[in-house]
């Protein structure tokens, strides 16, 4: 419990809480079976998200890096290195005249002669890049692949996108990226 009638905590919401233990409290459950369990009067309640809670980076890489393909513009802002995953935060805009897509079960990262895929972490609710982006439009999210080695040699990030427009080919965005800066 915390005495602050304007805190803003909603069910799902990943929070820090800082308190003290006080009274254990018995009762019996659904089932019938005793528990105990102790009270926490909270001095301190803050909001959290998944990434700074449950797998918080041990090495954030700016790159901020633009690539262009026929209209078709990937910009990848950073790369975020957990112990239990691997964040790509990245920028897609359709600069064209057809819609574009993305599919980031195409994505993988190589390291040395590792390849690591993108793996879905439903858990986090990370943004997610739409797989369809229509011409004028931006779409910005997080692509979540496994850990990297991070005392490994350096890593390059390899995005496919395509079009509507059948006539133009694109090759793989690829972002180089280095671990040591």
């Amino acid at each position: 419990g915390i005495k602050d009638p304007n805190l803003d905590i909603s069910q799902g919401n990943i929070v820090y809480v800082r308190g003290t233990v006080g009274d254990v409290h018995e009762g019996t459950n659904m089932f019938g079976a005793n528990i105990q369990a102790p009270s926490i009067l909270a001095t301190l309640v803050e909001k959290s998200d998944y990434a700074t809670a449950f797998a918080p980076a041990i090495k954030v890489i700016e790159v901020n890096q633009e690539i262009n393909q026929h209209g078709y513009s990937m910009t990848l802002e950073r790369v975020e290195v957990a112990e239990t995953e691997t964040r790509a935060y990245l920028k897609i805009k359709n600069d064209s005249s057809s819609n574009i897509y993305f599919y980031s079960f195409d994505s993988v990262i190589t390291q040395g002669a590792d390849q690591i895929s993108e793996e879905d972490n439903w858990e986090a609710n990370y943004p997610e890049i739409n797989s369809e982006i229509l011409p004028g439009i931006v779409s910005e999210g997080i692509v979540t692949f496994g850990p990297i080695n991070v005392e490994g040699e350096n890593i390059k990030l390899v995005f496919e996108g395509s079009s509507d427009d059948y006539e133009v080919e694109f090759e793989p965005f690829i972002f180089e990226c280095p671990l040591e800066q």
